[in-house]
């Protein structure tokens, strides 16, 4: 589900008729292996799911394993849907565009020199950098 249509979600769960029951059965999107995912990390191939415990039929649950710009310079996250963190395996400090929040990797190049300029045009790129391999998320994964 967009990050857009979060309200009309709100709404529909909590109503009780059969129609918004169904109307969350077909906007729910299970994130599926080899299927593209956008995060907060930008856009990224789904390569691994673990199924979490969560009682939501109409949300996913568990972590999803993500390689980043796999064309690119690939690199490892897991999101976590249920903690709504992003890890980055074996790394020990993130970096997240400190314009617009809405982009994160463990490579500050890849921040400041890449997204950057095709996002922002080059003006006024900062950086935040992020202690340990985990960052909470502020847009949640699109799948």
């Amino acid at each position: 589900m967009r990050a857009g249509g979060a309200p009309a979600l709100v709404f529909l769960q909590v109503q009780t008729s059969p129609l918004a029951r169904e109307l969350l059965r077909l906007l729910y999107v299970a994130p599926a292996v080899g299927t593209w995912v956008r995060c907060d990390a930008g856009w990224g191939l789904i390569t691994g799911v673990e199924k979490g415990s969560g009682a939501a039929q109409d949300a996913p649950s568990g972590k999803v394993h993500v390689r980043l710009r796999p064309s690119l310079q690939a690199e490892k996250v897991v999101l976590d849907l249920d903690a709504c963190t992003m890890t980055f395996p074996g790394k020990e400090q993130v970096y997240v565009c400190g314009r617009c929040g809405h982009f994160a990797s463990a490579d500050q190049n890849a921040v400041l020199k890449k997204h950057g300029p095709a996002a922002h045009g080059g003006v006024g790129n900062t950086v935040q950098a992020r202690p340990g391999s985990k960052v909470h998320w502020r847009h949640g994964p699109q799948f």
